[in-house]
C-alpha cells in the first residue's frame, strides 16, 4: 500500500487545499489508510487554531475522513509507557503527541508514515520509513 499510516499533518494537508502540502498529500494518497485515534483530536484542534478554519467546516472534514481512514487506538497501557519512557528519549513538548502517534503505527505492525512533520517523525521512529509531503517533487 503506497499511502500506509498517516500522521495528522498528512490527514490535514489531504483535507485542507490551502495546506502547503496538499498536493504531495493528494500524491501519496491510495484510497485508503490508517491513522491514530489521538490524530481526531488533533486535526480538528489545529484545523480550527493555526489553519482557522470554521468549526463546523473542521468537523465535517475530520468525520469525512472514516470514510477512508481506519482508526486505530493505543492502550491506556501504551500510552503509559510512551510517556514513561519519555525523559530518557530526550522527548518533550509536542513531540510526545508524535511518539504516541508513531506507537499506534508500530503497534499495528504499520511500516510506512506519511507526513509533513518529518523530524518528529525520524527521531521518534528512527527506523521507520517516512514518506516527507514536505520534500519538493
Amino acid at each position: 500500500m503506497k499511502s500506509d499510516f498517516w500522521d495528522t499533518s498528512a490527514l490535514l494537508a489531504l483535507q485542507c487545499s490551502k495546506d502547503d502540502f496538499h498536493d504531495a498529500a493528494e500524491s501519496a494518497f491510495s484510497g485508503r489508510c490508517c491513522a491514530a485515534v489521538r490524530s481526531r483530536a488533533e486535526f480538528y484542534c489545529a484545523a480550527t487554531g493555526r489553519m482557522r478554519i470554521n468549526a463546523d467546516v473542521a468537523l465535517a472534514l475530520l468525520e469525512s475522513l472514516d470514510e477512508f481512514v481506519e482508526w486505530l487506538p493505543l492502550s491506556a497501557a501504551d500510552e503509559s509507557r510512551v510517556i514513561a519512557e519519555a525523559p530518557r528519549r530526550g522527548l518533550q513538548g509536542r513531540i510526545l503527541y508524535d511518539a504516541l502517534i508513531a506507537e499506534s503505527a508500530v503497534k499495528a505492525g504499520r511500516k510506512v508514515i506519511v507526513t509533513a512533520n518529518p523530524t518528529h517523525f525520524r527521531h521518534v521512529l528512527p527506523r521507520g520509513e517516512i514518506i516527507d509531503l514536505t520534500l519538493p517533487k
